[in-house]
């Protein structure tokens, strides 16, 4: 039997014919849920911890995420359990940067004046930063782990604290983890939070646990501060006073269209019927990128031709009522659940 996370589209179509589908609630599986369905194959997406306590003793041999962040995962634990793990790695990126750009679109800065610091350069902060630089901005970077790699970022890098003290915009996009010299986890904290000036517009996309919950009220203390967020230190449970107090406040939905949860669904089909040695034709089962051939980037009209398409400060607004209302997890998850989604309308 494949168990099947209810929040990924058209998944459980896809292999009907292949075997036997279950869905179910992804905050809510359980080891026994495992067991008893005789599960082979999981997939999940974030609000599913998957390690050890969840598989061992369980008939299952393939995980997959259809979610581009992985840190819900422990690969090691797969590992040594002998489990393949496969991810849709990147199949949000676009997604989640068109978010950021309709957020800086909406705060109204000028771009064309402005210097955006972009915090981890991997597959979403490479398209943030080309979206941006279109309109007219300056992008400085820092990512020192892909530095040492990749020569071409060196005359845009600069230090974090440097960022923190140079940009109009900042906008996190590490992917999380620990590892020494360079954790992204708390990276923005007590200690430099006050480094950031009074007018900047800061935006997290990437996961809640890249701030601290003491950095974040911080930022929401200054006059003249603009939050983004779509992400949440104590995630799914954020203080009614972090929500109350951003220009945008969303429940982790910025990777959230048609275009990027159909594409991890691909990914992690394509994976298992590689995996399985399956013959299974899906692009006709998926929808196509989006077209930016004729669009407008002038900022005033990018700005309204986006936020018709995809509103984020009435989802903003949407959200905040309710969580305001009843600050509980099944709140949070309902919203991320209920998110209308929608068609990109940028692409790289």
């Amino acid at each position: 039997m494949l168990l099947i996370d209810d929040q990924i589209p058209l998944l459980s179509n896809v292999f009907a014919s292949v075997d036997t589908v279950r869905t179910f609630d992804g905050r809510a599986l359980t080891r026994d849920d495992l067991i008893r369905y005789r599960a082979t194959a999981l997939f999940v997406r974030s609000t599913t911890r998957v390690d050890r306590a969840l598989l061992e003793g369980t008939r299952v041999s393939f995980v997959a995420s259809a979610t581009s962040g992985t840190d819900h995962v422990d690969v090691d634990a797969l590992a040594d359990l002998g489990i393949t793990f496969a991810s849709a790695h990147g199949s949000n990126a676009n997604a989640v940067a068109e978010y950021v750009v309709t957020a800086v679109l909406y705060d109204g800065i000028d771009c064309a004046n402005a210097t955006v610091g972009v915090v981890g350069y991997g597959a979403v902060g490479t398209l943030v930063a080309r979206y941006i630089e279109r309109l007219g901005a300056r992008v400085i970077i820092y990512d020192p782990v892909r530095l040492a790699y990749d020569g071409g970022l060196q005359d845009r890098h600069v230090e974090f604290n440097e960022l923190l003290r140079t940009a109009d915009i900042i906008t996190f996009h590490p992917s999380l983890h620990h590892d020494e010299p360079f954790p992204s986890y708390h990276m923005l904290n007590a200690d430099n939070a006050s480094l950031i000036r009074d007018d900047v517009l800061v935006i997290n996309t990437s996961r809640g646990e890249v701030c601290t919950a003491k950095a974040i009220d911080i930022l929401l203390a200054r006059p003249n501060g603009r939050l983004v967020l779509d992400v949440w230190p104590g995630e799914p449970l954020p203080l009614p006073a972090h929500v109350s107090g951003c220009l945008i406040a969303t429940p982790h939905v910025a990777g959230y269209t048609i275009n990027a949860k159909e594409q991890g669904a691909m990914d992690v089909a394509t994976a298992y019927i590689h995996l399985m040695g399956l013959s299974m034709n899906l692009l006709d089962t998926f929808a196509a990128a989006a077209d930016e051939s004729d669009l407008p980037w002038d900022a005033d009209a990018l700005a309204e031709l986006l936020l018709e398409r995809r509103p984020i400060d009435l989802d903003a607004e949407a959200f905040a009522k309710a969580y305001l209302a009843s600050p509980t997890v099944g709140t949070f998850d309902a919203a991320r659940k209920k998110y209308p989604l929608r068609a990109e309308t940028l692409h790289a």
